[in-house]
């Protein structure tokens, strides 16, 4: 994707208010729009991904086009995905909770995320921790500040130097994401809790990112999308955790001078007010994007 090499640590989203009486319904459709194409064009280089789905309209397959790639998506019995083969990186794993909602991700390099919702169920915190011995994913607990407290607490109990410092490492870059999300006005703020590496346990949280939403039909809300923009779009263009608010429009950065994750989109809707068109631009960049469906 075009933005895959950009740091994608600065990830979601902006902020304008918007008069109550002005806001649309999210996802206001009555017909449901199966996503079978996407292309991203800036003017030099065009990336394009093709949606393949079985017999019961279960997504089994992306093709990129643009570079001959084919991500084959497992599903378990329950129609959820389990898997994703991709690059040949290894088989990662995909838990559910008993509502369906994406819980947890382990990679084939034994890395951790785990996702929390809140009661309108909207992703609420994400936590990530490194690959490593340290085993902190053990641990993990969704309230994360009691988290720190019992990791530091084992760190202090612990005679093993060589355990001490895979404490230390594995402390450094777990991050824990918390997602303010405003329904009225269609925005999601990011806020990142993360190491000061100055001493162990020494953590800050620093409000990272706004997004704002259009509140019209995303052709990512799906349960299988929030699976796959979790993982394979992470950082990407079509990175939409928080489809059921809609469409990006803008992306703001809150962190003290850094721009780099501001910008804006703008579409063009069918009648079923699904993006069919639109244009992505920052600082340095214009996108043409491309959306094509079946719609029922």
């Amino acid at each position: 994707m075009l933005l895959n090499l950009r740091n994608f640590i600065f990830i979601i989203i902006v902020i304008f208010s918007c008069k109550h009486s002005d806001t649309p319904n999210p996802q206001n459709s009555s017909l449901k729009c199966q996503l079978v194409g996407y292309k991203e064009d800036d003017g030099r280089n065009s990336y394009e991904s093709i949606y393949v789905y079985n017999d019961r309209s279960v997504l089994k397959e992306i093709k990129r086009i643009s570079n001959n790639e084919v991500i084959d998506i497992e599903h378990n019995n329950d129609g959820q995905i389990k898997g994703v083969d991709w690059l040949g990186s290894g088989t990662p794993e995909f838990f559910y909770d008993s509502e369906g909602r994406l819980k947890k991700i382990v990679t084939a390099s034994r890395s951790y995320s785990f996702f929390e919702y809140n009661s309108k169920g909207h992703l609420s915190q994400s936590t990530w921790f490194p690959n490593g011995d340290h085993g902190l994913e053990t641990m993990y607990n969704p309230n994360f500040e009691s988290f720190v407290s019992a990791v530091i607490s084992k760190y202090n109990s612990t005679l093993d130097y060589s355990k001490q410092q895979s404490l230390v490492r594995g402390m450094g870059y777990t991050i824990c994401t918390k997602y303010s999300v405003d329904e009225k006005n269609l925005t999601v703020t990011e806020i990142r809790n993360i190491s000061t590496f100055r001493k162990f346990g020494d953590r800050v949280e620093e409000l990272f990112t706004t997004t704002k939403y259009d509140g019209k039909n995303s052709p990512y809300n799906s349960a299988d999308w929030r699976a796959i923009s979790l993982y394979i779009n992470m950082g990407s263009l079509n990175d939409d955790r928080f489809s059921e608010l809609g469409n990006v429009i803008e992306k703001t950065s809150k962190i003290s001078g850094y721009s780099g994750n501001n910008s804006k989109r703008s579409y063009v809707y069918n009648g079923d007010g699904y993006p069919i068109s639109g244009k992505y631009v920052d600082a340095s960049l214009s996108v043409d994007l491309t959306w094509t469906y079946k719609c029922n």
